[in-house]
């Protein structure tokens, strides 16, 4: 469970996700032109912890609002990720290595039912 910070050209969504990293991306990638990325995760232990900061993170950064959940990837925002986010490269790793290895169980499932 994660509160993100996803870039997109010159604004950042904030957002939450339950999902595995890899795939949420893969499916929000999937509907935009333009590459996103991850530019901070913040972990959470419950649900309502990550509702609570998301809406806590909106609110402090809704003078930057642009549209919906995202915001305009000014200096003072990009200095808070920086400042209180995790870099995200490992999770989405981890996440990455996830998938592929559920992947890997679904196909050997479906190779099994079929022989």
């Amino acid at each position: 469970m994660f509160v993100y910070f996803m870039k997109c050209l010159s604004y950042v969504k904030i957002g939450y996700t339950t999902s595995n990293l890899y795939h949420y991306r893969s499916q929000k990638q999937n509907a935009n032109p333009f590459k996103i990325k991850y530019v901070g995760l913040i972990p959470c232990n419950s649900e309502q912890e990550m509702k609570e900061k998301e809406d806590a993170l909106q609110e402090k950064f809704k003078h930057l609002k642009h549209r919906n959940e995202w915001f305009h990837g000014v200096p003072e925002l990009l200095n808070y990720i920086e400042d209180h986010a995790k870099k995200p490269d490992s999770y989405v790793n981890a996440a990455y290595e996830e998938k592929k290895a559920s992947d890997r169980r679904q196909r050997q499932k479906r190779k099994a039912k079929n022989q």
